[in-house]
């Protein structure tokens, strides 16, 4: 893997939502503007937010990630209500991403102080956003912004 401790880590769990069965219909993205695009009918785009360090002890830094997870989706006809969908996308990936492992990246924890924000708009078919946010604390060492390993 390339780029730093935080794109791994947003990539690491983009897989862990991709992985089979995978979530969405495998419509799982890393870094869009938009979480969804006119025509899907559902979708998780992960971001990353903030990230806040601890002082290095023992030549390494603790790290304070939080990372966006948008399970977004679009009322469909004869399918179920946007809010519905929504809230199973949602469900699912707070599942898999509690208890997300992923070895070399210095992963430490996924906290349990998670959150959510629903988002409704209506323009031509009913749409629901559900933002979850999750603190993932992980450490690199001190001098740099590698994981771990």
């Amino acid at each position: 893997m390339s780029g730093t401790a935080f794109l791994q880590l947003r990539d690491a769990l983009q897989a862990a939502l991709l992985a089979a069965p995978a979530l969405a219909g495998g419509r799982v993205y890393a870094g869009r503007t938009r979480p969804i695009a006119q025509e899907e009918a559902s979708a998780i785009n992960l971001r990353l937010s903030d990230t806040q360090a601890t002082h290095p002890v023992l030549q390494a830094t603790d790290w304070r990630t939080v990372v966006i997870v948008e399970c977004a989706a679009r009322a469909a006809p004869g399918g179920p209500a946007a809010d519905t969908a929504a809230d199973a996308l949602l469900a699912d990936a707070h599942t898999r991403l509690h208890d997300f492992a992923a070895p070399g990246l210095g992963l430490l924890q996924v906290t349990d102080d998670a959150t959510v924000e629903w988002d409704h708009d209506a323009d031509d078919t009913a749409y629901t956003c559900a933002t979850l946010r999750l603190t993932v604390v992980h450490r690199t060492p001190a001098a740099t912004l590698q994981p771990w390993n």
